[in-house]
């Protein structure tokens, strides 16, 4: 019925409140104090979430060998299959291994939805279903007009 329906969306809507906000309050206090000591609270509240992040925290040297060697390939070339041996595959890492820390962070954020490596490593990158590596794929022949893409939304 409508009325089961609308409670239904009501009581969807409570839960989520609940879990997303209320029952993480107190530790979500807890920290703001203990940062507090450390921080004035003036200063913190003029960062977005990355911005402070990227202040608490600094950029992380990112670890390109190990990114490459943990890295599943996928998909077809022009060559044949992409393999971590093929053209594009080695174009690819010469060119991550070209940019400067900030953009190595700013890849990885377009490619994971994230701009760090997890502290277990880049074997571990975390997507929808559980730990998902790294993956480039080729599209196959005559696909190379095609803009670059990444599937972030699994992050």
């Amino acid at each position: 019925s409508k009325e089961e329906e609308v409670s239904k969306g009501k009581y969807v809507e409570a839960y989520a409140k609940y879990k997303l906000g209320e029952s993480t309050r107190p530790l979500f206090d807890a920290f703001l104090m203990g940062l507090s000591f450390v921080v004035d609270r003036s200063i913190v509240q003029i960062y977005s979430e990355e911005e402070f992040e990227l202040a608490l925290c600094g950029l992380q040297e990112i670890n390109v060998d190990e990114w490459q060697r943990s890295t599943v390939y996928q998909g077809w070339t022009d060559e044949g299959p992409l393999t971590k041996d093929s053209s594009l595959a080695a174009w690819f890492w010469t060119y991550v291994r070209s940019l400067s820390r900030e953009s190595k962070a700013l890849l990885l954020k377009f490619c994971t939805g994230s701009s760090s490596v997890p502290p277990d490593g880049f074997d571990h990158l975390f997507g929808l279903y559980g730990e998902q590596r790294f993956t480039l794929v080729g599209l196959g022949l005559g696909q190379d007009d095609r803009l670059p893409s990444a599937s972030t939304c699994f992050n």
